[in-house]
C-alpha cells in the first residue's frame, strides 16, 4: 500500500517519530515508519527503497541522534538523488549539519520544531502543498468528534476540527492517548 509520508528518524528518537506518525495519520496522511512497517528479522533495505519510491514526501526529524546516524544518510541520498521527492526537515536540535546531511539539507527551508501548534500547522500545510491532499481526521476521530458537542467555558461553541487539532497537539506534547469530551 502506497504511503503519503516517509518518516526519516534516528531509532534513538523512535517515541518522537511514532508520536509524529500518530498526529499525521490522525489527519488522514498515511505514513511509512520503519519501526512499524518493516517486519522483524526482515532485510530492511528493500522496504526502505520501496517506500521511498512510493511516498510523496519525506519528513526528517533532525536531532543530535539523527545527525550522528549513518543509516539516515542512505535514506536522504535515495530520496534526493534517485527519487527527487520533496523533503521537509523538522529542526529539533541546533546541531550543525554534517556529511551527507550538510550536502543535501543545507539549502532547504526548515521548520524550527519545538512542539507548538503553529509548527504543526506549518508541517500540515507543507505536506498538503507537496502532495496535493487535504488533511482530514481519520474515521475513529470523526466518530468521536461527530458524537459530541464541544463548548468552551464561556459557552461559545467551537468546531470539532478545533478540538481535534488541540487534542492531537496535546497528545504529542504530553505523549497522551486520551480525548476528553463533554456532552450536553
Amino acid at each position: 500500500m502506497k504511503k503519503d509520508v516517509f518518516i526519516s528518524y534516528s531509532t534513538k528518537d523512535r517515541p518522537l517519530a511514532e508520536s509524529l506518525v500518530n498526529f499525521l495519520e490522525g489527519h488522514g496522511f498515511s505514513c511509512f515508519i520503519s519501526s512499524r512497517d518493516i517486519p522483524l528479522g526482515a532485510t530492511w533495505a528493500p522496504y526502505i527503497i520501496d517506500a521511498l519510491e512510493e511516498i510523496k514526501v519525506m519528513v526528517i526529524l533532525f536531532t543530535e541522534n539523527y545527525n550522528k546516524s549513518v543509516q539516515v544518510d542512505r535514506e536522504i541520498t535515495v530520496c534526493c538523488d534517485l527519487e527527487k521527492k520533496p523533503v521537509i526537515p523538522l529542526k529539533l536540535s541546533e546541531e550543525p549539519l554534517t556529511g551527507i546531511k550538510k550536502f543535501y539539507l543545507s539549502n532547504i527551508n526548515w521548520i524550527d520544531f519545538k512542539g507548538e501548534k503553529e509548527q504543526y500547522d506549518i508541517l500540515l500545510k507543507s505536506i498538503i502543498i507537496n502532495i496535493g491532499k487535504e488533511a482530514e481526521p481519520n474515521d475513529e476521530t470523526k466518530l468521536i468528534l461527530d458524537e459530541s458537542t464541544y463548548k468552551v467555558h464561556c459557552g461559545k461553541e467551537i468546531t470539532p476540527q478545533m478540538i481535534f487539532e488541540a487534542v492531537e497537539i496535546d497528545k504529542l506534547v504530553y505523549n497522551d492517548s486520551y480525548i476528553t469530551r463533554w456532552r450536553n
